[in-house]
């Protein structure tokens, strides 16, 4: 748990490096591909006609500032991923070792069904008395997660009560941060 800081340290290290110096890679493309144009294709034809008003639209102006700003930018961006995808993967891991501990408390014989993405809510409407059938109402556009997502709470509850808890802490899945509160619960907590 120490390294965690220095990880991201490191990590917010390694992609303002990165950026300081794609930012000269990327002003010198910009300049290389303005001087190229301009040496390629001739201006004479513009003369014939009048551009007063309009800019000439072979002039490209990069200034560093507007690149500075977006090579901070997007390093954000980059690191705001790179967050998002660790915090998806712990997630995946919690609820997946959950599940399974559910699982291995109720005998289910196929508890790796926990780790693999469709399989894990099979396991969870078997586990709660549910069809698994029931998971092609996703197929109905609109109104079919809905009823999916239902039946879900309701085999939650189903588990609960398996598992010796009230039913209705199923309930609790609604809420944004108590249901993998809820799951870790019922996973680790013995009944009273």
């Amino acid at each position: 748990m120490k390294k965690l800081p220095k990880f991201f340290l490191t990590l917010l290290f390694v992609t303002g490096t990165f950026f300081l110096f794609s930012k000269s890679d990327v002003l010198a493309t910009v300049e290389e591909e303005v001087s190229v144009f301009d040496s390629t294709y001739s201006d004479d034809w513009l003369d014939d006609y009048s551009t007063d008003g309009y800019t000439d639209l072979y002039t490209t102006n990069v200034d560093e500032e507007s690149l500075a700003i977006f090579s901070t930018i997007a390093g954000f961006g980059m690191i705001a991923l790179i967050i998002s995808l660790l915090f998806s993967l712990a997630m995946y891991i919690y609820t997946s070792l959950a599940f399974s501990k559910i699982a291995e408390k109720l005998n289910y014989e196929k508890k790796w069904f926990a780790w693999v993405p469709i399989l894990n809510v099979i396991m969870i409407f078997e586990l709660g008395d549910q069809n698994p059938m029931l998971l092609f109402l996703t197929l109905i556009p609109g109104i079919g997660g809905l009823i999916v997502m239902v039946f879900s709470i309701i085999a939650i509850m189903n588990i609960a009560e398996k598992r010796g808890f009230d039913k209705m802490l199923g309930l609790l899945t609604l809420v944004p941060v108590a249901n993998i509160i809820v799951i870790g619960y019922m996973a680790w907590k013995e009944p009273k």
